[in-house]
């Protein structure tokens, strides 16, 4: 008798459990799978940052491992989302999990453990944010009426200044993710594929250099810092115009603080290329006139003095003293130059250390590895090869720092 009058509440909570089993075991349509996973990665993190004291950083493996898994076993049409994910961000490239373990494989060979796998992880979560603006489907009955609503959005865009233009850009490409891909001209005014655009240049060039993780884990950073400026306002270079404003410096106290901010924000090589450029274009503009500010420099290069290494080498350092860079030292290499083809100096002694000398011509590995070879022919041994790295420390420590690490010194 009990029991028959406990039977409707039996199959009452009988069926509550089922109904909550496939509540959580089954995602309902409106749930984002790629916003799971992202949530999912972070958490990860959040535990891999408490344990890091303890050093347990396996398990954060393990578990964005399980986030990953899980995220693949949900399938969307018959192919998994992951699948169309992949094939939208990195068409030619392997599956974006085995570059995550392929990552953190090259950091425990480096010997890079716990921040060079953060970044791996970072590397990760940016790709999946990226394919948020990627994985959406054509509507094909409203594509001509999306293609002129974001012509019309785009053109009130340019009315618009400075970060409103921008703001603009991102409104017009949210309300038309659904649209189709645009033609040319749309899609470079497009800030999320110029990005992507720009990290697969980013990626080539490392590759057709031969440069390794390291590059690769740079052109990351520089699409991240380049969507974080944007975010704040698309001021992608204008603090850099800023800083350059010859109403504020002179051209070496401009030099020093885009180096400065270089550093800052943990750009290397280009960033110090463009500092260089812009001090250029400022000088040919005649922003700045004068030059007797060097006059006494090079009064000290007089030829009845030092041979020419000597005064290079005085020239150099006296340029380092005083904290003046690139310009200074093209300074004494035009002067050395000119002096020979005076026909003061015969010979052509240091004319091809001055032109390796050149930022313009190479990268630092580049100039590094000619400066051996140069060793080499003129059959000098180890101390040349030391003033090689000792050139290669001062210019660029932090190259320097990773080939001693990775054993290329």
């Amino acid at each position: 008798m009990n029991f028959k009058s406990n039977l409707p509440l039996f199959f009452l909570f009988l069926s509550v459990l089922l109904t909550s089993t496939f509540a959580i075991r089954l995602p309902t349509r409106h749930q984002d799978p790629v916003r799971e996973l992202t949530q999912c990665v972070q958490q990860c993190q959040g535990q891999h940052q408490h344990q890091r004291q303890q050093q347990q950083g396996s398990s954060s493996q393990r578990c964005i491992q399980e986030c990953v898994q899980d995220f693949q076993q949900r399938q969307h049409g018959g192919r998994s989302q992951w699948e169309l994910v992949d094939v939208m961000i990195n068409p030619r490239r392997d599956d974006p999990v085995r570059q995550l373990q392929q990552c953190q494989q090259d950091c425990k060979r480096h010997g890079q453990d716990r921040d060079c796998q953060r970044d791996c992880v970072e590397e990760f979560l940016q790709d999946i944010q990226r394919s948020r603006h990627s994985i959406d489907e054509v509507d094909d009955d409203s594509e001509n009426q999306g293609r002129q609503t974001y012509r019309e959005c785009q053109q009130r865009c340019q009315r618009e200044r400075g970060s409103q233009q921008y703001e603009c850009q991102r409104r017009c490409q949210s309300d038309s993710r659904r649209g189709d891909r645009y033609d040319v001209e749309e899609e470079l005014d497009n800030p999320y594929h110029r990005d992507q655009q720009q990290h697969r240049q980013c990626q080539q060039m490392c590759q057709r250099q031969g440069r390794g993780f390291e590059c690769q884990r740079r052109c990351v950073e520089q699409i991240r810092r380049q969507q974080e400026r944007g975010q704040h306002g698309g001021r992608q270079y204008e603090d850099e115009e800023e800083y350059m404003n010859p109403r504020h410096h002179d051209p070496q106290q401009q030099y020093r603080e885009c180096q400065q901010r270089c550093q800052r924000q943990g750009q290397g090589y280009e960033c110090q290329q463009r500092c260089v450029e812009q001090i250029r274009r400022q000088q040919e503009r005649g922003q700045h006139g004068g030059r007797r500010q060097y006059e006494d420099e090079l009064d000290d290069m007089n030829p009845r003095h030092h041979d020419p290494q000597q005064r290079y080498r005085e020239c150099q350092q006296r340029c380092q003293r005083q904290g003046q860079g690139y310009e200074c030292q093209q300074r004494c290499q035009q002067e050395i130059r000119r002096q020979q083809e005076r026909g003061q100096h015969g010979g052509r002694q240091y004319e091809q250390e001055m032109e390796d000398e050149n930022p313009r011509h190479h990268d630092p590995q580049q100039r590094y590895r000619e400066c051996q070879q140069r060793c080499q022919r003129q059959g000098q041994g180890y101390e040349c090869q030391q003033r090689c790295q000792r050139e290669l420390r001062e210019r660029h420590p932090v190259l320097a720092a990773f080939m001693e690490v990775t054993g290329l010194f």
